[in-house]
C-alpha cells in the first residue's frame, strides 16, 4: 500500500477504534480504544519519519538524524515523566505522540532545507481534499446502519478509489512496484 491510501485505512482505526478494540479485548474495552486512537495518530509522524529518515541517511545526514533522535528521546521521557503520573495510559500515548510529530516536524525541515524543494501546492491541496473527505465518509457511515465491517471496507474501497482519481496514487508505478518485487 502506498502512504496516501494508508490514510483511508488510517481514519477507519481511528473511528472504529472501540469495535476494533472489542475484537481484541472481550471485557472493558473503552479506556484501551481511548488509548489507541492517540497511538494510531502517530502513524501520520511515524511513516513521514520513514520517508524523510531514509531521504537524511541518503543524505548522509546521519550526525543530524542522530542528534534527532536523542532529543526525541529526552522529549519522550520528560513527557512521560510528566503525564504518566497524571494519566496513565492515555498520558503515555500522548507523550509519544508529541515526541513523534516534534523528531518529524525536525526531519521534515532539514531535508526541506538541504534539497531547496519548494512546496507543491497542488499535491498539498489534493492531499487535503482527500483527508477531508475520508473523514467526511467516515463520519456518515458512523451515522448508517451497516454493520460496522461493512462500513470499513467501503470506507477504504472509498478511499483508494479517490487516492486514484486525485492521482495520488500512480497506476504506472505500483506496476513498476509489483513487476521489480516479481524480479526479486
Amino acid at each position: 500500500m502506498t502512504y496516501n491510501s494508508c490514510f483511508a485505512l488510517f481514519y477507519n482505526l481511528i473511528f472504529y477504534a472501540e469495535q476494533f478494540m472489542q475484537l481484541l479485548y472481550k471485557n472493558d474495552y473503552s479506556s484501551a480504544a481511548e488509548v489507541y486512537r492517540i497511538l494510531i495518530l502517530c502513524f501520520i509522524p511515524i511513516a513521514t519519519t520513514y520517508i524523510y529518515g531514509t531521504f537524511l541517511t541518503a543524505n548522509n545526514s546521519l550526525k543530524l538524524l542522530n542528534i534527532v533522535s536523542a532529543a526525541g528521546v529526552l522529549v519522550n521521557i520528560v513527557m512521560n515523566l510528566i503525564l504518566i503520573p497524571h494519566f496513565k495510559s492515555l498520558g503515555a500515548a500522548y507523550a509519544s505522540l508529541l515526541t513523534q510529530s516534534i523528531t518529524t516536524v525536525i526531519q521534515l525541515f532539514a531535508a526541506k532545507k538541504i534539497t531547496k524543494q519548494k512546496i507543491d501546492f497542488k499535491l498539498l491541496s489534493f492531499i487535503i481534499l482527500f483527508v477531508l473527505t475520508t473523514i467526511a465518509l467516515n463520519l456518515i457511515m458512523l451515522k448508517t446502519s451497516l454493520n460496522w465491517i461493512v462500513s470499513v471496507a467501503i470506507i477504504f474501497g472509498l478511499g483508494f478509489s479517490l487516492a486514484f482519481v486525485l492521482r495520488l496514487i500512480n497506476l504506472k508505478d505500483m506496476y513498476l512496484l509489483v513487476k521489480d518485487k516479481e524480479g526479486l
